[in-house]
């Protein structure tokens, strides 16, 4: 072989190795792109649905109220049908977080399955005949809880996705 064919084929197994040591780059940023939008999407779902179960159960306990101040004759009836959508409500949550389990990362999902099972077992929903003002009040401490934790679990998700860090890096550039 010439010294010119080794000055080739040395070029040749140098831009091989520089485009496969690319591609293989450039498959790793992708993937990681992919991952990081399929968490933020999910996450934005996630916080959609916590926003919509904290506002349907405050107006569920409003309308709790409101049927304490005025009762009528079908209340046992109404206070069943709110007590059916609380539940109809925490229990798609449930399922949500289980049909997106394989995506959230663990430090994330336990704390949104510890959240779910407070929901569960929170008092909520109180038999009819234990109803009161004082009920209410209870409510309403479960219902400030509800929103603690929610809120902590908006920090949490903040810090996994490092919203401060990607908002001051943004800064930076465009300063």
């Amino acid at each position: 072989m010439r010294s010119t064919d080794w000055i080739t084929l040395s070029a040749s197994m140098g831009a091989l190795l520089f485009s496969l040591l690319n591609y293989l780059r450039s498959a790793r940023f992708e993937n990681s792109n992919h991952l990081y939008k399929l968490k933020v999407e999910l996450y934005t779902q996630i916080l959609t649905r916590l926003s919509s179960l904290a506002d349907n159960i405050a107006n569920s306990i409003v309308q709790a109220e409101l049927l304490l101040k005025k009762p009528k004759d079908d209340i046992e009836e109404k206070f069943e049908q709110l007590a059916d959508q609380i539940d109809n409500i925490i229990f798609d949550f449930d399922h949500f977080l289980l049909s997106n389990s394989l995506v959230i990362p663990k430090r994330v999902l336990s704390k949104l399955e510890v959240f779910n099972k407070f929901l569960i077992n929170s008092e909520l929903t109180p038999e009819i005949h234990e109803l009161s003002n004082n009920s209410m009040a209870v409510l309403n401490s479960v219902y400030e809880d509800i929103l603690q934790k929610a809120n902590e679990i908006n920090e949490l998700i903040r810090k996994n996705i490092y919203v401060d860090k990607l908002n001051e890096s943004l800064y930076k550039r465009l300063k």
